[in-house]
């Protein structure tokens, strides 16, 4: 069992937590479940089972296994959907706005070719980007208390980069996806849980869970 929970969206939208809540694929350590407030489909969390406030706070071991299952549930996204990110927002601390509502890490996933950090730079030019190898380099962010972002596109394949501020916005690649489709008023996931997206997300991947036994998780990707 896992146990991320997001409080508002239990409150607000428990009717519907069999499918924003409930894994599609799982390793030792993560699961993979449906966004709920998808703006596209095949959008996917990637999850810790035991509580950590983002990636950067998970050791060593756990970030490795992060890794090897993201990639290849961004496989199977692929397959699917095409080019895939992965973003997270790395909040330092419990209610800060970097988390997005959220506070427990998690790695999104989300199938689109639109240039994320370009737009980034565009939306908010005191954020500071710099390239990394992977989203292990948060750590030393963490270390050194600061909030972050992170971003690989197109993930596992893409460059890296993490990006910092005394003042990241709230779901900020959230914003860039809803004005790129055209879909300003909504890009607040807690205004519209997108349901119907979600279901979706869930149809089309349920048939891909027999490609993830756990002995092939646990493998180096």
């Amino acid at each position: 069992m896992h146990n991320f929970i997001s409080k508002y969206a239990t409150e607000n939208f428990g009717s519907s937590k069999p499918l924003w809540d409930v894994p599609l694929f799982e390793s030792e350590s993560f699961v993979a479940l449906p966004s709920i407030g998808s703006l596209v489909e095949g959008w996917m969390l990637v999850v810790p089972k035991e509580f950590a406030l983002n990636i950067g706070f998970m050791d060593e071991k756990l970030q490795n296994e992060l890794l090897r299952f993201s990639q290849k549930v961004a496989r199977v996204l692929e397959k699917e959907y095409g080019p895939i990110a992965a973003f997270e927002h790395g909040p330092i601390q419990r209610n800060n706005k970097v988390g997005c509502g959220v506070d427990y890490a998690h790695l999104h996933l989300v199938p689109t070719s639109h240039n994320l950090l370009d737009e980034a730079k565009k939306l908010d030019t005191t954020i500071e980007w710099v390239s990394v190898d992977s989203i292990k380099q948060t750590s030393q962010l963490v270390k050194q208390g600061c909030s972050y972002l992170f971003l690989q596109q197109p993930y596992g394949h893409g460059k890296a980069y993490v990006g910092t501020s005394k003042h990241i916005p709230s779901q900020l690649f959230r914003r860039i996806l809803a004005n790129h489709l055209n879909s300003t008023t909504d890009f607040d996931w807690k205004s519209d849980p997108r349901i119907e997206i979600v279901e979706k997300t869930v149809n089309k991947l349920s048939n891909h869970s027999d490609l993830f036994p756990k002995e092939l998780l646990l493998q180096p990707a």
